[in-house]
């Protein structure tokens, strides 16, 4: 069973994908994490090549995950939708989109770069480019995914649970 997290950035598709593989004793993937590993950092990977060969590295960090690992949890990149190949590549799979509100992504992105970044925190183009990804994806997200999760006002754990309920549900309906 191949289990594959969509949604934007800050949506949190990795720590609860973390979470579900535990809870579900899957082994868990990330792609953004598997291009980091082989080609170095996103942001520089974008810098220097542009968006369609980070694009390219993510359709294939996609495709090889699926088909070495049947049974896996997949978190994938927030733009991973936009291309029809990546989004083909997801059919026949149990795609989750972890629903976010932009206001709440609003919200988590200043939190996040907080934590990271605890100097200078001037948001507001990061937030604009926040918002102006949201409106361009969003309907991409609820055409591939098979189910929806809305993750506002939820903590890791209790997104986790809900997933897992669906997964359960899943696996009755095959017997």
């Amino acid at each position: 069973m191949q289990i594959i997290l969509i949604g934007m950035m800050f949506s949190g598709k990795t720590t609860v994908g973390e979470s579900l593989a535990k809870c579900l004793n899957m082994t868990h993937f990330d792609s953004d994490k598997i291009i980091e590993k082989h080609h170095g950092a996103i942001s520089t990977i974008f810098k220097n090549y542009g968006e369609s060969y980070f694009r390219d590295l993510e359709e294939n960090a996609i495709e090889y995950i699926l088909k070495m690992h049947p049974n896996c949890v997949l978190s994938t990149g927030g733009g991973c939708i936009i291309r029809e190949k990546t989004r083909n590549a997801l059919k026949n799979k149990i795609v989750i989109f972890l629903q976010t509100s932009l206001q709440e992504l609003q919200k988590r992105s200043t939190i996040d770069n907080l934590i990271q970044h605890s100097a200078d925190i001037q948001q507001r183009p990061l937030l604009q480019k926040l918002e102006k990804l949201y409106y361009e994806r969003e309907n991409l997200y609820y055409e591939t995914a098979n189910f929806i999760v809305p993750t506002d006002d939820k903590n890791i754990t209790d997104v986790a649970k809900e997933i897992k309920k669906i997964i359960e549900e899943i696996i009755c309906q095959q017997y």
